[in-house]
């Protein structure tokens, strides 16, 4: 697997993980847990078992062909010609696109961590842990539907459209606000 890919996994995990659960194939988040449940009361088979079902949610981005246009843009960023860019990107994409299992990769990164202090003392429902959580896949599949090669050797479009996807924007919706004002982040 692509070392970009396996880096953008796990910010993207990373950044998440108070982690959680997923209902595989609904595209729907879910812990599985009680909703009303304060995320610093979670027992640690809890969090076992929604770091497993939170990190089968995510695999589906990943594997996904589109999710490969990352590596293409990242690795052709600073390339000055358009043509010898987009180019260039097309051959990461197909490349890419034929080594998309992650689970090896996933198990390796284990990025959930709902023991840290941060999350341990953190006053969020379950539920409004589920709303970020949904809220932030949505924007993440429609970042991968939006990318192609098309822009290619273009620093200013990679910069904007993935770098600063996992900056404070990470948490820029309601549902992420009202998740990390209440956990006191």
């Amino acid at each position: 697997m692509n070392k970009v890919r396996a880096i953008f996994c796990l910010l993207l995990l990373t950044l998440l993980s108070a982690c959680g659960g997923g209902s595989e194939g609904t595209g729907v988040y879910t812990t599985g847990l009680t909703k009303t449940l304060r995320i610093s009361e979670l027992s640690n088979s809890q969090v076992e078992s929604a770091c497993s079902a939170y990190t089968k949610f995510f695999t589906k981005f990943f594997s996904d062909p589109s999710s490969c246009y990352i590596d293409g843009l990242a690795e052709t960023r600073t390339i000055s010609s358009s043509n010898q860019a987009q180019n260039q990107c097309e051959i990461i994409v197909q490349e890419c696109s034929l080594d998309l299992d992650l689970n090896d990769t996933l198990k390796d990164l284990n990025p959930c961590d709902l023991q840290s202090l941060e999350t341990r003392n953190c006053n969020a429902t379950v539920a409004q842990y589920e709303a970020c959580v949904n809220e932030r896949s949505a924007k993440l599949g429609d970042l991968l539907d939006s990318l192609s090669c098309q822009e290619a050797g273009n620093q200013q479009y990679y910069n904007t459209q993935i770098e600063d996807f996992f900056g404070e924007a990470i948490f820029s919706g309601p549902s992420c606000r009202e998740f990390v004002n209440t956990c006191n982040f």
